[in-house]
């Protein structure tokens, strides 16, 4: 999906380079050769940069415009939204799974048709064509992280449980 939505994206962003970061697992190679072949087929491969497994995610996500998760099957988090997130860029995800609660949209993010490349390609065309746009969802998604998922937003939403939970069973005064 996100191979076809960067043909298109292509097409209309001369100056658009796409990065695929991450990597398969060991044994499952043979399903990365396909993609690249798609890359090639589409006369691609200038514009992409194949990064496999990075551990170095704030600087990976710095060098970015924007962070595209275009699962074709729900995600049942999507960590690396929040990793973006926190680091002000902004992001754009298949609208279903965990991202439905992590992304609001047009505030922190965009979302698309799951599995549809071109709602995708889009998405990724308005934040290039639009880089207050981009400023603005990373603003709202920086601030959205530090307050939904923080580590300080974890102890005081345990904190509240706790204190809900002895509350209910009068074990603390009201």
């Amino acid at each position: 999906v996100f191979i076809e939505a960067a043909a298109e994206v292509a097409a209309a962003v001369p100056k658009a380079r796409f990065v695929v970061v991450g990597d398969v697992v060991p044994g499952s190679e043979h399903f990365l050769e396909p993609l690249k072949t798609r890359v090639q087929e589409l006369g691609l491969a200038e514009r992409f940069i194949w990064a496999g497994y990075r551990q170095d995610t704030p600087e990976v996500m710095a060098a970015l415009d924007a962070l595209v998760l275009p699962s074709t099957l729900p995600e049942p988090f999507g960590m690396v939204l929040l990793e973006a997130m926190a680091t002000g860029q902004p992001v754009i995800a298949s609208a279903h799974g965990g991202p439905l609660e992590i992304i609001v949209a047009e505030e922190t993010g965009l979302f698309f048709q799951p599995g549809s490349a071109p709602h995708l390609a889009q998405a990724m065309i308005r934040l290039a064509e639009n880089p207050e746009l981009r400023r603005q969802l990373g603003r709202g998604g920086k601030k959205r992280a530090e307050q939904q998922y923080s580590f300080a937003a974890h102890v005081t939403a345990f904190e509240m449980l706790y204190e809900s939970i002895l509350t209910e069973r009068n074990m603390i005064p009201r």
